[in-house]
């Protein structure tokens, strides 16, 4: 069980780690739409990560790189509590993983924007859209990647 929890652990800090360095690096970026890796890669995570206090712990380290692109601690705050929240709520979904993540996503993308900065949110619909957009576009290739790796954990530890 430990040898499970430390493969989780590990790969989900290395796609935080990626995620972080491709949202720094701007990479990815379509003219003004960026994005958001980190909201995309911690929502994955909650499908495939069923230990509680491992998520807690991924979910901390991804608000403390927040708040190292941000420097705001409100910030980082609350997008902690949208992951957790998300963590809570994806079991209640009645739909597949994949389109409660799809789902999640669309609807995180904005509730984010709307709590940095409310009067961009209202006033630029179409950028926030566009941005929830590539989000899920991303999100889709990211969830599949992270289902390939969990799987393939889990499958390893089935055989054993």
């Amino acid at each position: 069980m430990h040898g499970v929890l430390f493969k989780q652990l590990f790969s989900g800090l290395i796609f935080i780690f990626i995620a972080f360095f491709l949202q720094q690096s701007s990479l990815l970026d379509i003219s003004y739409i960026t994005p958001n890796i980190l909201l995309v890669v911690s929502i994955s995570l909650v499908f495939f990560i069923r230990e509680k206090t491992l998520y807690y712990f991924l979910a901390f380290f991804v608000s403390f790189f927040i708040y190292i692109s941000t420097g705001s601690l409100s910030v980082s705050g609350f997008f902690f509590a949208l992951i957790v929240t998300a963590f809570f709520i994806h079991t209640h979904l009645p739909a597949s993983s994949f389109i409660s993540f799809i789902f999640l996503v669309g609807i995180a993308t904005p509730v984010l924007y709307l709590f940095i900065d409310p009067s961009f949110s209202l006033s630029n619909p179409v950028t926030i859209l566009g941005e929830m957009l590539y989000n899920i576009g991303i999100g889709m290739i990211v969830f599949f990647m992270v289902q390939s790796i969990f799987y393939y954990e889990e499958k390893i530890t089935i055989a054993i």
